[in-house]
């Protein structure tokens, strides 16, 4: 006598989609660099220098909020961050368009009370040179200073295009934390070594990079032949 079972369709009802519920936002080399110019011409060193490190040499928010001069070796381009004993833990050489807005800093905005500080003080500090990373929602001040400094940016970028008889407007409203995909995405683009992408931003398993941190890019820019040797840091920002 046979036996019949009966198996269920789990799948049934259930829909694929092919879009993730929060996309990486998708911020490129280009456009970045013409923010970190405007932020020059305008004397903003502080911000530049924040904005270069985490879009130019991938630290994260707070690890650009925690950066200590101590930890800085500007002539040979060097940085030290991430936290002791941990995978994120990473001296790194960053490009030559980092150092020149962190001598810029250095210049302007190293606070007066470093002589009694082991670590030179913060790298970027409030106009008053105070860190950004003490202190409850502190690190909101520095976020503040960026988007309303990426809004005049906007708007000075539309004026701009007016004056040229553009119509398009540009929008700029990245997210401060997401400096940190550029890149990633410069990387995805021009082809990467993925072991050394992961090593030198600072993540633990291998996946997390192409996972977290790289938007979905246009067919013609995620068809382009990756070259594993390629060295994508030094030809696009060096």
């Amino acid at each position: 006598m046979a036996t019949h079972y009966e198996i269920p369709d789990v799948a049934a009802g259930i829909k694929l989609s092919n879009e993730l519920k929060n996309p990486t936002e998708a911020i490129y080399l280009q456009d970045v660099l013409g923010f970190l110019d405007w932020l020059k011409e305008r004397g903003e060193a502080s911000i530049e220098a924040g904005v270069a490190l985490g879009a130019l040499a991938g630290l994260r928010m707070f690890e650009v909020l925690a950066l200590r001069w101590s930890k800085l070796d500007l002539d040979r381009a060097l940085v030290e961050t991430g936290t002791k004993n941990s995978y994120s833990h990473r001296v790194i050489p960053v490009a030559g368009r980092v150092v020149e807005a962190l001598r810029r800093t250095e210049g302007t905005l190293r606070p007066a009370k470093e002589v009694i500080d082991p670590d030179g003080g913060p790298v970027i500090a409030s106009p008053l040179g105070t860190p950004y990373d003490q202190g409850k929602d502190s690190w909101h001040n520095y976020s503040k200073r960026v988007r309303a400094a990426l809004a005049d940016y906007t708007a000075h970028l539309n004026a701009e295009r007016a004056k040229s008889g553009g119509k398009a407007k540009v929008h700029l409203a990245w997210q401060v934390k997401n400096f940190r995909n550029v890149l990633p995405t410069l990387a995805t683009i021009r082809g990467f070594e993925s072991a050394t992408l992961e090593q030198y931003l600072g993540h633990s398993a291998k996946g997390v990079t192409a996972q977290h941190y790289v938007p979905r890019l246009a067919p013609e820019a995620s068809a382009r032949p990756s070259n594993s040797n390629a060295r994508w840091i030094s030809s696009a920002i060096w």
